[in-house]
């Protein structure tokens, strides 16, 4: 629904590493006379045009606009048919954002001097800021012929091409910059995101990869490479680069954006939530960050909410159409069905390539049981996006309906070749396969769907340990906000870990939050009822509210799922001795000291 990040380069800037391109003097050969009195020789009046350059161009790499723009302005006025003077006038004028005049200037160098490649190179990458595609394409193209070895006239085609979405001619463009200068981290940049355009996220992995390899504080190639892992369905891993990027640079808004849809991929929406929150304090105006929070609370199931921030978002910007389709989703959630119905079409008509907001109409038909129009609606999704593995299996699921068996398989195959860890799409044609009668077929794809749902839980629970061990870690050192911060993440990540919801427990019952804490040991327990350390766990905050008996019966419970649980016996000890039981509080000691338990002094003092 949104567009890859595109942390291209392409700013003015001269072949010798300045900031902006600069030409040489291009003086014409000094002519020998006497000078007439009151007036310049030819000689002197090059000489000082000259001067007045090297003012310029130093002013220039300073950001002195002004400076420059009036020193060249002398030095034209001494050599009007100086080509290189007219590059740094438009040059300096780009710097002051004065577009159009800058174009005149180069257009004047080219006049002058056709041959002159920084002339035709300035002119194509001024152009192409200005919106006008071919002809920067036509005076990109004149540079490379002149300059055949440069990388950067490669470099600036191939963005132009890309603009032109003329992305496999981009991409032939950049791997010659790059067989000129295999080092260029910004190029590398520029052809992974070309190949993300053409549909190769693999490849374009690899570039990104070696971007941030030759320079890893370069944050667009960390950020882009979170995207290329994210459409690759491996969501750790590109949270782990966005992070990067926000690390490198706590500002960069636009990776932050793209973490909050990595984590709501990841079904941590709380986290996703804390990121758009950041998002809005530095940015309060930005629509795609009003847009995310909608999807996060859509995610909640929380409609009201996300209605409100996606029409927070088209007040912002009305032609936001994805905000519309956002409303029509939250309304169908709600059972409004003709009201989504009204918000999609408007989608459509404010955009008649929106695929999105014919796949979500016919999500809405068939739950009317409009199964034409949901076809015709699913087969227009796919007509405008063939890339969309669940606009393929949803038109599969539709046809299977209407009984359209070889199509449905068809479909669900398509959706696996795009995405083909799709469990559902596995497990979907299995289904169709065995209808067909491909018994063998079938049972591929039933294997390969339980391969599938394995692996998912256990990257997740990989995932839960990882921040279980952070958190311990956070605790050891003392900060428990961390702690309890990582053991939420882990929660996020995996809501039915039950050793998750005690480990959190855990950090905000040291935080003093004792009613919250109480509500993760319950809910361990209600997803592990043999959780023998929640069950202590619980124990302990019964006791520090009075409740001996209760906690008593809690530590029961823990040792007679866990015996050799030595905490438990240990304090199970201490509430027995509380109450005047000392023969059988001694019992408990004895037991939990022969397991090994051996409380500091602190420790000791806290629970007496």
């Amino acid at each position: 629904m949104h567009p890859l990040n595109k942390e291209r380069g392409g700013a003015l800037r001269p072949a010798s590493g300045q900031r902006f391109l600069v030409a040489g003097a291009g003086l014409a050969t000094l002519i020998l006379g006497l000078a007439q009195p009151g007036f310049l020789t030819a000689q002197q009046t090059l000489f000082k045009a000259a001067d007045e350059q090297m003012q310029a161009q130093k002013a220039i790499v300073n950001h002195q606009f002004d400076e420059a723009l009036a020193d060249y302005r002398k030095a034209l006025a001494l050599s009007p048919n100086d080509a290189s003077l007219h590059i740094g006038l438009g040059i300096a004028l780009i710097g002051k954002g004065r577009l159009e005049e800058a174009i005149s200037e180069f257009r004047a160098a080219v006049r002058l001097d056709p041959r002159n490649g920084m002339a035709q190179l300035n002119l194509g990458m001024a152009l192409l800021r200005s919106g006008k595609v071919k002809e920067s394409l036509d005076a990109m193209g004149s540079a490379a012929a002149i300059m055949p070895s440069s990388p950067q006239v490669h470099c600036q085609l191939g963005l132009a091409l890309s603009t032109a979405g003329q992305e496999a001619e981009a991409l032939v463009e950049f791997r010659k910059a790059l067989e000129l200068n295999p080092g260029a981290v910004k190029v590398l940049n520029d052809l992974g995101i070309t190949l993300m355009s053409l549909g190769k996220p693999t490849e374009a992995v690899e570039d990104f990869r070696k971007a941030v390899k030759l320079d890893p504080q370069y944050t667009p190639a960390h950020s882009n490479l979170g995207q290329a892992l994210l459409d690759q369905g491996k969501i750790p891993e590109s949270i782990l680069e966005f992070r990067l990027a926000l690390r490198l640079d706590p500002g960069y808004l636009k990776a932050r954006l793209k973490l909050s849809q990595a984590l709501l991929r990841g079904g941590q929406v709380d986290a996703a939530i804390t990121e758009l929150q950041q998002a809005l304090a530095a940015a309060p105006s930005n629509t795609e960050a009003h847009y995310l929070v909608g999807v996060a609370y859509l995610h909640r199931m929380s409609q009201g909410e996300a209605i409100q921030e996606f029409k927070k978002a088209l007040s912002l910007q009305p032609d936001y159409g994805v905000a519309m389709v956002g409303i029509g989703v939250a309304l169908a959630e709600q059972g409004h069905v003709q009201e989504a119905v009204d918000q999609f079409q408007a989608a459509v008509k404010l955009n008649p390539n929106d695929a999105e907001a014919y796949y979500n109409w016919a999500l809405v038909d068939l739950l009317q049981s409009k199964s034409a129009e949901a076809l015709q609606h699913l087969r227009i999704a796919v007509k405008l996006d063939p890339n969309q593995a669940k606009f393929h299996y949803q038109l599969g699921v539709a046809l299977s309906s209407q009984g359209y068996l070889d199509g449905a398989i068809g479909e669900m195959r398509k959706a696996l070749e795009l995405d083909p860890g799709n469990a559902s799409a596995h497990y979907t044609l299995a289904r169709l396969l065995n209808r067909q009668g491909d018994r063998a077929g079938a049972a591929a794809e039933f294997t390969r769907y339980g391969k599938l749902q394995q692996a998912m839980k256990t990257q997740r629970m990989e995932n839960v340990a990882l921040e279980i061990g952070h958190g311990l870690k956070e605790m050891d050192a003392g900060d428990l906000n961390a702690a309890a911060a990582d053991f939420r993440k882990a929660v996020q990540a995996a809501p039915q870990s039950a050793d998750a919801h005690n480990h959190l427990g855990v950090a905000l019952a040291k935080l003093g939050r004792t009613d919250a804490a109480m509500a993760e040991f319950q809910k361990a327990l209600e997803l592990q009822p043999k959780t023998a350390a929640a069950y202590n766990n619980v124990a302990d905050l019964m006791a520090k509210q009075g409740n001996l008996d209760a906690a008593i019966e809690q530590l029961h419970k823990a040792i007679a799922l866990k015996a050799d649980l030595a905490e438990a016996h240990y304090n199970l000890g201490l509430l027995l001795l509380k109450k005047g039981e000392k023969q059988q509080s001694q019992e408990e000691f004895t037991k939990a000291a022969a397991l090994g338990y051996a409380p500091s002094f602190e420790e000791s003092a806290q629970k007496k």
